[in-house]
């Protein structure tokens, strides 16, 4: 993985944040869904502050997740198994994201977030299902929800079917993760390793305060 265009991300991510403490307009968006939203999560009383906050670390964490990832999958011996997600990741950051949005730059910066979380989460449920433990131990599930509600409908499922398709891709027979190699990997239990991935990163949602009665 190049580290340029992560930090390429990086200084997309803040020019659209300044730009939005200017113009506001995601924050608009956050007040507009924060009754669709709490009737998912418990939301602090704070005229959508907590949120709002939540929604701008959603984006400004991609970048430091995949490079977490791809450090500790290096570390740990497992970067054959990972570089095809992180592939998948960078494409759909490495698109301009004044391209992508009608809205702006922080909208489309949104959307690539959502669609690495996602990606993330289906992989982990993948792994969990083939190996029995997941690539990032990280529980992403809420706050993917309550991004999907905060982008709407019909762009949140078109985002959803390009994950779904992504994830087909990750995980092609041409991907050897039932290969010799793999399977010896993972009958000597080094898959173990998978595991220390991600032990630093916690549940988003749960870290900013808001938890779900209907998810837990």
């Amino acid at each position: 993985m190049r580290e340029d265009n992560l930090d390429a991300l990086v200084h997309s991510i803040q020019a659209a944040t300044a730009a939005e403490q200017q113009q506001q307009r995601l924050r608009t968006q956050v007040l507009f869904h924060q009754a669709d939203i709490s009737r998912l999560v418990d939301i602090a009383d704070d005229d959508g502050d907590t949120l709002y906050r939540f929604v701008l670390r959603y984006i400004s964490e991609v970048p430091v997740m995949l490079l977490n990832l791809q450090h500790a999958a290096m570390e740990a011996g497992l970067w054959r198994y990972v570089k095809p997600v992180m592939d998948v990741a960078l494409a759909f950051v490495q698109q301009e994201p004044e391209q992508q949005s009608s809205k702006g730059q922080i909208f489309a910066l949104l959307h690539q977030a959502y669609l690495v979380h996602r990606l993330l989460e289906e992989v982990n449920d993948t792994y969990i299902h083939r190996v029995g433990q997941p690539m990032v131990p990280k529980d992403m599930a809420l706050a993917n929800v309550i991004i999907h509600t905060l982008i709407e409908e019909p762009l949140a499922s078109t985002l959803e079917r390009l994950v779904e398709h992504s994830v087909q891709q990750v995980f092609s027979p041409q991907i050897a993760y039932q290969d010799p190699d793999f399977c010896a990997y993972l009958s000597r239990k080094e898959s173990n390793n998978l595991i220390q991935i991600a032990q630093p990163w916690p549940c988003l949602s749960a870290q900013m305060g808001m938890s779900s009665p209907i998810l837990n």
